[in-house]
């Protein structure tokens, strides 16, 4: 999937562009048939997002630990946006970029350049730091290194690559960035 599109215009951004394609191919029926089912991709990531959100919600309200609860109703209330609604921060943005890799487990690409504006924003404004960002990065990196579909030829191992960071950029400049470093400590 293009995840800059996502991020940047969410799941209802691509339901949109996916209207629109049909109504352009309306006579051909192979093209047709695909948006058919990219729209039921779609559509079946939302409905994912909004069990995910009732689960979390559900913890929440049964845990007795104020921070551990405040965590769950915070991924409740996530989940409920993104990936639906374009991601506005980082801790979204990773979100958004987790649940679309569940439903197409192939590379996610420069994940650095992808996640570049959201990181940057949030570290300038002090919503997170370099040490939790890390963090989370760590995580992202533990589920996509650990998924491999069973009945591939790769199966029996693990810590596959399924992203790629720094590169060189459209214009031939180096794409190595401050979030690309941070990627290699983590």
């Amino acid at each position: 999937p293009n995840y800059q599109f996502i991020l940047e215009n969410g799941i209802t951004g691509s339901l949109a562009k996916i209207k629109k394609y049909k109504a352009v191919y309306a006579e051909d029926a192979q093209k047709l048939s695909f948006l058919k089912g990219v729209e039921t991709v779609c559509n079946g990531l939302l409905a994912y997002s909004d069990i995910c959100a009732d689960a979390h919600e559900k913890a929440a309200a049964g845990c007795s630990d104020p921070l551990r609860r405040a965590e769950l109703q915070k991924l409740s209330d996530i989940c409920r946006k993104v990936p639906r609604k374009p991601a506005e921060s980082f801790y979204e943005a990773l979100q958004s970029l987790i649940f679309c890799f569940q439903f197409l487990p192939d590379s996610v690409g420069t994940i650095d350049r992808t996640l570049l504006p959201y990181y940057e924003r949030d570290i300038a404004s002090g919503v997170i730091t370099r040490e939790a960002a890390m963090s989370l990065m760590g995580e992202i990196f533990v589920h996509l290194s650990n998924h491999d579909p069973v009945g591939t030829v790769n199966a029996d191992r693990t810590a596959q690559c399924h992203f790629a960071i720094g590169g060189y950029l459209e214009n031939g400049e180096d794409g190595f960035n401050p979030l690309s470093k941070l990627i290699v400590e983590a």
